[in-house]
């Protein structure tokens, strides 16, 4: 899924889940060519997603986000308080 919004001239974030409750996102931040990984397991409890990942022997647990409506080829999430929902849209 690639992520739109606000940010979508800088940012561009490509999110895949796995079936088994994985999940992978790689990030490319402004004009760098620079490519960040975080892969790490997720958890929906109704409309409810949460992320966990590795940072160095630590996991993380991001707090959970959730789910506006969802489709064949989009996922609208809550954004941070204060800020605009986010969309995914898949990538065919």
């Amino acid at each position: 899924m690639n992520r739109h919004s606000s940010m979508a001239a800088k940012v561009k974030a490509y999110l895949a889940f796995g079936p088994s409750g994985e999940y992978k996102i790689s990030l490319k931040l402004g004009m760098d060519d620079k490519v960040t990984t975080i892969v790490g397991t997720y958890k929906v409890d109704g409309n409810k997603v949460t992320l966990a990942f590795k940072e160095g022997d630590k996991t993380r647990e991001k707090p959970p986000f959730n789910i506006r409506s969802i489709g064949g080829d989009h996922l609208v999430i809550d954004g941070e308080p204060g800020k605009e929902a986010d969309e995914l849209r898949r990538i065919k």
